[in-house]
């Protein structure tokens, strides 16, 4: 009895420990799961920060840019866009999102552009130079932009979309054109006196026993002209001695009186004045203004000389200052016929 009761025993003991042994097995696996899930879990957590890190990079780049950038899907719906591309559309990105570019920017260059980003076969960039007009038959608000347009592509090689690229080119389009106006009329000023020129030159060597008057007239106009190229030709070095002298000054501008650029300007200008019996009346105060006091004095001379030559004579040329809010204004006022706007 005693030897079948120590059998039980010790087959209870063997199944005891072999059932420990199991628990301990399973909870070696456990842990050993477990440990691997919290090592899964670490690392998918480091991923996504890792991401989420990126892509605030990202946003904070295109945010800073000066150029706009905006993301097209295959179906022609805006999908993303920086502060800079919201701005040069005047788009606000909460509406226009999730929307067809046809919807929110009526401009057929630049669908024409989305169009033929997503349709492209390579990753060749395509570009266009468009017009907006945030009011339509107004051009007081339009803007020029240079836009390039690129398909988008995943790792394998499959279209998902497009980008768009967007530059504000208005102020140099508009440089461009008053330097080609600029370039025009002195091209027509200097061909003026040169035409005087050769035309006196000319009658003087086809008639050598030209008498003593007509000759002297056709001297004098040799030298009038000569002098209006010569004051040409100053204009020209002015405006580029302007141009760097501008340049140099930057922001850094420091307060000057008014008072003696203005009476430097007038004492260029009254001897011209005098000859054609034009009083100068100046209504200048102490006034003191932020500001380059040579490019003032060159600019009132500017304005002053003008209004001096097209004024009929015995008439009033009129200077005057008067400060308005932080600003002090500058006013040539005279009694000619003006020009059209």
């Amino acid at each position: 009895m005693w030897v079948a009761v120590s059998i039980v025993v010790s087959v209870a003991l063997v199944v005891s420990a072999a059932w420990a042994a199991a628990a301990h097995v399973k909870a070696r696996r456990l842990a050993r799961d477990d440990a691997a899930g919290r090592e899964r879990t670490r690392q998918l957590s480091e991923r996504l920060v890792a991401v989420e890190r990126r892509r605030s990079e990202l946003e904070a780049v295109l945010s800073s840019m000066v150029e706009g950038v905006a993301a097209i899907d295959t179906e022609e719906r805006l999908i993303s866009l920086n502060r800079a591309a919201a701005q040069l559309l005047s788009l606000d990105p909460t509406r226009a999102v999730g929307r067809p570019i046809q919807e929110v920017v009526r401009n057929t260059a630049l669908q024409s552009l989305v169009a033929e980003a997503l349709n492209a076969s390579d990753a060749a960039p395509a570009s266009v130079e468009l017009a907006l007009r945030h009011r339509p038959g107004s051009t007081a608000d339009e803007r020029t932009l240079r836009a390039v347009g690129a398909p988008v592509r995943d790792a394998e090689g499959r279209r998902v979309g497009a980008v768009v690229v967007m530059h504000d080119v208005t102020r140099l389009r508009r440089l461009e054109s008053v330097r080609r106006d600029f370039v025009a009329n002195v091209s027509h000023e200097i061909k003026t006196p040169i035409s005087a020129v050769k035309a006196a030159v000319e009658t003087l060597l086809e008639d050598p026993d030209m008498p003593a008057a007509p000759r002297q007239n056709f001297t004098g106009v040799i030298a009038r002209q000569t002098d209006r190229l010569d004051a040409i030709v100053e204009d020209l070095l002015a405006l580029t001695r302007l141009e760097q002298e501008n340049g140099r000054a930057g922001a850094d501008l420091e307060p000057h009186p008014v008072g003696p650029a203005v009476a430097a300007a007038c004492e260029t200008c009254d001897a011209n004045a005098v000859a054609r019996s034009i009083e100068l009346v100046v209504e200048v105060g102490d006034l003191h203004a932020r500001c380059v006091p040579t490019l003032l004095e060159q600019a009132l001379v500017n304005l002053i000389d003008n209004a001096v030559k097209y004024s009929p004579e015995g008439t009033t040329v009129r200077i005057t200052a008067e400060r308005r809010g932080d600003e002090v204004v500058v006013s040539v006022i005279d009694q000619g016929r003006g020009i059209e706007p």
